[in-house]
């Protein structure tokens, strides 16, 4: 008899939990990853640093890791199973393909005892690790992060594409001193650093008056410290190339400087008469996208402190965008925010295909172009009872947590067609409306109910699984739990109310047309 109050109160409660959402009081992380056993810490000097200094740094890094442990232990221990030092070549990064290798490179790969047989939580033991360091002077990047399951990709990746190589490198600093400035990110760090000097060779007007061109300078210069190949002949089935070049013991700056070049004429000319010299700073990579120079810049977080999209976000509020847009060059977002897009670009066309197959159903089932549509209503009140379980039990929304709202869709749509189909069968017995939405529902109660239950009851398991490698599948477990808790008692009110409303609707549109009116209820 309340039914448009009734409704009004359901979408109010709908309304304060997307507030809750919008709000940050319930936060969303996209994957999160469960308790790692294992720590990667990686350092990079200046290109062209000797070996002996970055063996010596990756020393000082064991050190510092078992000073933490003791620290953290009380001297106990029992908390690194193992250390293994890399000198070359970075650990357990999924990008070393493109940071190189060197002397100035090296890690320390550390494997932990058993999240579930220590005390100690992994982010404790690598903010205390990172405090025991003492940097050596010449370090460019020094990070410390666990390793991480789910989609590939760091935390924070931004992409700074176009312009100057030494445009990017200068926003890349911007952009990195920004991202330090929020609480919960750390390990800020690019894929453009630093390499060796290099030596700058510009065609002066002389050296164009006599011929010569940038492209004819830099072909010769190469042939003579490289080599050019003189001849290719056949042996066998392989293709041999004779290579002449200089010595490789002759080659200096001195060489360099004393090299002659052929000018289109044929005279000898030294390059030092035709080229400026100057020397700069390179860069050890550029990184290429779809032949337009990249840098990334990339970051770890806290997500006990903050998460992705509020990182993301903050950094377009302070002006990110034109950081990138003062020095030449566009800006995007790459990483786990690139696959989280993604993702969610495939679960709408998902969970579209899943409401048309619902709907095609319902309406096969009812015999109705317009009821299917009243009983799906009731589907997104099912995310009431979720975020309030996320919000009780202080879980943050994740992946997860989605793709169990449409497993509990079609629970929600299960309970509606039982209560439906029995007070089809009331009304076709000749009842009104309103005893039948009753009468239909109290018949009905025990199924709908047993039906909630028996899938609450396999689901607890789960949700009071204290293992800490279980925790990231908890909120699938708490949506379905607490989404049935309320969706179910919202489908024994709910449902009952909008098929009388599309009872009002129906004897609305009969007095429209002059038809006599249905009755509604036993009062009519």
């Amino acid at each position: 008899r309340w039914r448009y109050l009734a409704l009004s109160a359901a979408l109010g409660a709908l309304i304060l939990m997307f507030g809750l959402i919008a709000g940050g009081r319930v936060g969303f992380v996209f994957f999160p990853s469960p308790e790692s056993d294992t720590v990667f810490a990686n350092i990079s000097f200046v290109a062209g640093t000797d070996r002996p200094r970055t063996i010596a740094m990756v020393g000082e890094l064991e050190r510092a890791l078992y000073a933490a442990e003791d620290r953290l232990s009380g001297g106990d221990g029992g908390l690194v199973v193992m250390s293994i030092a890399q000198v070359g070549r970075p650990v357990g990064r999924f990008d070393a393909f493109f940071i190189g290798s060197g002397d100035h490179l090296g890690g320390l790969r550390v494997e932990l005892a058993p999240s579930d047989e220590r005390d100690i939580r992994t982010v404790e033991l690598i903010d205390a690790w990172r405090e025991e360091v003492r940097l050596a002077a010449g370090v460019e990047t020094f990070t410390i992060v666990e390793r991480q399951a789910g989609p590939p990709g760091r935390e924070i990746d931004v992409r700074i594409a176009g312009g100057r190589v030494s445009d990017l490198k200068r926003t890349a600093l911007e952009v990195r001193a920004l991202l330090a400035r929020f609480p919960g990110v750390s390990d800020v760090e690019d894929d453009m650093p630093h390499g060796k000097r290099e030596a700058i060779l510009e065609v002066t007007p002389r050296g164009r008056a006599l011929g010569f061109s940038t492209e004819r300078v830099g072909r010769q210069v190469r042939d003579a410290f490289e080599g050019a190949i003189a001849k290719r002949f056949a042996r066998g089935d392989e293709e041999v190339a004779v290579r002449v070049r200089y010595a490789q013991e002759s080659l200096s700056d001195a060489a360099l400087r004393e090299l002659y070049l052929r000018s289109p004429a044929g005279a000898e000319v030294p390059l030092s008469q035709i080229v400026a010299f100057r020397e700069v700073t390179g860069f050890a990579r550029i990184r290429r996208e779809d032949g337009v120079r990249e840098v990334s810049v990339t970051a770890e977080l806290d997500e006990a402190v903050t998460n992705t999209e509020e990182v993301l976000v903050a950094l377009l509020d302070a002006g990110l965008d034109e950081i990138a847009a003062r020095n030449g060059g566009t800006v995007r977002f790459a990483g786990k925010a690139e696959e989280q897009q993604r993702t969610f670009g495939d679960m709408r066309v998902g969970a579209a295909i899943g409401l048309i197959a619902i709907y095609i159903i319902l309406a096969w089932v009812f015999a109705s172009y317009w009821r299917p549509f009243f009983v799906m209503s009731v589907i997104p009140f099912g995310i009431i009872g979720a975020i309030m379980g996320h919000l009780i039990l202080g879980f943050d929304l994740t992946i997860l947590s989605i793709v169990g709202l449409l497993g509990l869709s079609g629970i929600v749509v299960n309970d509606s067609i039982i209560l439906v189909r029995a007070i089809d069968e009331h009304q076709s017995q000749g009842e009104p409306l309103f005893d039948a939405l009753v009468n239909g529902t109290r018949d009905r109660l025990r199924a709908v109910l047993l039906t909630s239950a028996t899938t609450m009851g396999g689901l607890l398991p789960l949700l009071f699984e204290t293992s800490l490698q279980a925790q990231y599948l908890k909120p699938i477990a708490v949506t379905i739990v607490f989404g049935l808790m309320g969706a179910t008692a919202l489908v024994l009110i709910l449902v009952p109310v909008l098929l009388a409303i599309q009872g009002d609707l129906a004897a609305l549109l009969a007095r429209g047309r002059g038809a006599p009116a249905a009755r509604t209820d036993a009062a009519t």
